[in-house]
């Protein structure tokens, strides 16, 4: 019969322990670099990388595709306007926003959108860049209030300040 001194018995399960708690990290580290909600990216929207590569300020002006902020993103605000609809998209990895529209249905001529920031030196826009069906813009700092706004031939939506 085979007996372990207390010392490494203890020394046994700690080791134990450690091991199901680093396979228990590596797990769950997988699983969030890996998921993201249904209605976090469309079809049209798909990340370009896991992982984010900017940050609040650092992200101003960049696409949020291409930095892989879409991802786990989800909207401050949505509505549908002349036939498009509209939102305003937030990341919480990235703490910025921006502008995403998509064509629903109906007959405008002209549609236009983008996201307007509030900063003390005045207002800064950033025009939606059409990929089809679907546009996005430029993302800013969720620091500062922002909304979403769509133009018309027939005249223009105005988002909440959030």
């Amino acid at each position: 019969m085979h007996t372990r001194t207390r010392a490494a018995y203890r020394s046994a399960t700690l080791l134990k322990t450690g091991l199901r708690l680093l396979v228990l990290a590596f797990v769950l580290a997988a699983g969030v670099l890996h998921a993201a909600p249904a209605s976090a990216t469309s079809s049209t929207e798909q990340p370009t990388s896991i992982l984010a590569t900017c940050s609040g300020n650092a992200c101003n002006y960049k696409d949020p595709q291409a930095t892989g902020c879409a991802v786990g993103a989800s909207n401050f605000d949505e509505w549908t306007y002349m036939g498009y609809r509209v939102e305003h998209r937030y990341s919480p990895t990235c703490r910025a926003v921006w502008v995403r529209a998509t064509y629903v249905s109906g007959n405008v001529a002209s549609f236009g959108a983008y996201l307007e920031t509030r900063l003390t030196a005045g207002n800064v826009r950033q025009n939606v860049v059409w990929r089809g069906n679907t546009g996005w813009s430029g993302m800013y700092s969720s620091a500062y209030y922002s909304r979403a706004v769509a133009v018309t031939s027939s005249g223009t939506h105005y988002g909440d300040w959030l």
